[in-house]
């Protein structure tokens, strides 16, 4: 009876144990077979990949002339002075290849886009933004508009009407059409006159409009609120210039003015453009600087076209201008 039950204990121990290891094998057998799919799926072929660039690469270097400074940039020889070395090793440009071209290819689209955001701009109708351009007006007002008197005369004698004696000659040359009435113009404002006369030559009606545009214009593009110029001073007879000499003892006899070619443009004085304006011209602003400068700017750009001649006239406040 002992004997048996020893048997029979041994027997289920090891059909037990046997059952136990059978389980384990087939769960071992399982979950390798889904490892090995997983791996198959997602990593391993990216793993070896990998690897054999890795390889690769290695089978490609010549260790006798591979330059230590790349394993170690600490021990790296400066360059020369005024030299920035900003090349990285190569195993970490090797590393960043696929992250560079996507960098740079993601640079290179948003600089295509901002150009042609740019050019759009720049292409935009009238009353849609643009680029704005920067103020730089000119070097010195006295170097840059020299121009004398006596330059002035020349050009004027070329390009005017001989100096009329009164007013009432200056209205015959204005039914002849030898001359124009500048009053009514977008672009330029002529103040109150009380020694000259409204009146130029159609060349320099012309330039003047040029101005006055190119003025706008150049406010618009950058950015300033939008102004016109004032014309304090234009066509003078034999009397007007008589009549100003007693108050001014500087004006000369042979004038500019005289012949219908020239004008002065306040630098000190320009009248805003209001939406609702209603009739009344507006206060002007006055001693505004980057103005200044916008309409140096406008004048030194002309003169180098030789368009005309420019005087700086300090005293009086104005840009002194014959055409040519």
């Amino acid at each position: 009876m002992t004997t048996g039950k020893k048997t029979k204990n041994k027997y289920n121990k090891k059909k037990f144990l046997l059952t136990f290891a059978i389980a384990v094998a087939a769960m071992a057998t399982v979950r390798h077979a889904a490892g090995i799919k997983v791996d198959i799926s997602t990593h391993e072929l990216n793993t070896d990949r990998e690897e054999n660039t890795l390889y690769a690469n290695v089978e490609e270097v010549d260790w006798g002339s591979y330059d230590s400074s790349v394993l170690d940039p600490d021990n790296q020889v400066e360059e020369e002075e005024g030299y920035n070395n900003t090349e990285e090793p190569e195993d970490e440009v090797a590393s960043s290849d696929e992250d560079s071209l996507e960098h740079a290819s993601i640079d290179s689209i948003q600089s295509e886009s901002i150009q042609q955001v740019e050019e759009e701009q720049t292409l935009t109708p009238s009353g849609k933004t643009r680029p704005r351009t920067r103020i730089r007006g000119v070097l010195s007002y006295s170097q840059c508009f020299p121009d004398s008197n006596y330059l002035q005369i020349q050009a004027a004698n070329q390009n005017g009407v001989q100096p009329q004696q009164s007013r009432d000659h200056v209205r015959q040359l204005v039914i002849d059409n030898a001359l124009v009435n500048i009053t009514n113009s977008p672009y330029y404002y002529v103040e109150h006159l009380s020694h000259s006369m409204p009146y130029l030559v159609p060349k320099a009606q012309h330039l003047l409009n040029t101005i006055g545009m190119n003025f706008v214009d150049s406010l618009c593009a950058k950015g300033l609120p939008p102004h016109i110029i004032m014309v304090t001073s234009v066509l003078r007879t034999a009397d007007d210039v008589s009549k100003l000499q007693h108050g001014n003892p500087n004006a000369v006899s042979n004038s500019c003015h005289c012949y219908g070619t020239t004008v002065d443009i306040s630098y000190v004085r320009f009248i805003p453009i209001q939406t609702d304006f209603n009739g009344d011209i507006p206060e002007p602003t006055r001693y505004e600087e980057k103005l200044k400068m916008v309409l140096s700017e406008v004048l030194y750009d002309l003169r180098q076209r030789e368009m005309c001649y420019v005087k700086y006239e300090k005293k009086q406040g104005c840009f002194h201008l014959t055409v040519r």
